[in-house]
């Protein structure tokens, strides 16, 4: 079986693969809160004074940003 959409009986096949299916349920979870958290942390991230603290704001959200994009391209 190479992908899902080959999958024609969703019960079953979860009967076959159920602790695989919880193991990737539970890493979905944990990194979905993971994420969360991280946004919300830059939410409340206040940038510093002046034009300098400005662009070392947008600087290190660019750079989270950029890490979550590189894990969201992994397989």
């Amino acid at each position: 079986m190479s992908g899902i959409s080959e999958i024609e009986d969703p019960v079953s096949f979860i009967k076959e693969n159920g602790s695989s299916v919880g193991v990737l349920n539970d890493f979905m979870n944990m990194w979905t809160k993971t994420v969360e958290e991280l946004l919300l942390k830059m939410k409340d991230t206040i940038p510093g004074e002046g034009m300098l603290g400005e662009v070392h704001y947008w600087r290190d959200l660019s750079k989270i940003l950029d890490g979550l994009q590189a894990e969201l391209k992994q397989p």
